[in-house]
């Protein structure tokens, strides 16, 4: 009898102050990003302007499949697509933020990594087209700008 694989055991952090995200404008290879190209001088360091994150995941729809022969219906996974995906970072009364970096259509990637991006860090890459930049209005709150992103490709 075989013994089931265990999972190993979970190091748990807390984001704030840790996960570190970066705007790079290019990486030759999404499935093998090098962290030369994500520390790169045309690269942003972002996490300390990030007010939220919505997003930046990827699932696969359920497709049915029926069988004539039983009334159960199961499933198989099916495409797999990006969920819509916007950061929400802090404004400038100057403007001297996130705008500069930026602009509708601009490509790149965004990278999170979850021990702040040293080599050895767990990652997410994603190749990205900035849709939309938002100024959010409310009279009650701190002035942010949400800049949403059209997620293109991701590193599996």
């Amino acid at each position: 009898m075989t013994t089931p694989a265990t999972p190993a055991a979970v190091t748990r952090y807390f984001q704030p102050g840790t996960t570190a995200i970066y705007w790079v404008p290019t990486i030759a290879n999404l499935n093998v990003p090098t962290i030369a190209e994500v520390t790169a001088t045309a690269s942003q360091v972002l996490q300390g302007d990030v007010a939220g994150v919505e997003g930046f995941k990827v699932e696969a729809a359920n497709l049915d499949v029926p069988d004539f022969g039983k009334r159960f219906v199961g499933s198989v996974p099916g495409r797999i697509t990006a969920a819509d995906s916007t950061i929400t970072f802090y404004a400038s009364a100057t403007g001297a933020d996130v705008r500069t970096i930026f602009t509708l259509g601009l490509n790149g990637y965004i990278a999170f990594f979850a021990n702040g991006g040293v080599t050895g860090s767990a990652a997410d890459y994603y190749k990205v087209t900035v849709a939309s930049v938002g100024r959010v209005r409310d009279m009650e709150a701190v002035p942010t700008l949400d800049i949403k992103f059209t997620i293109r490709d991701y590193a599996e």
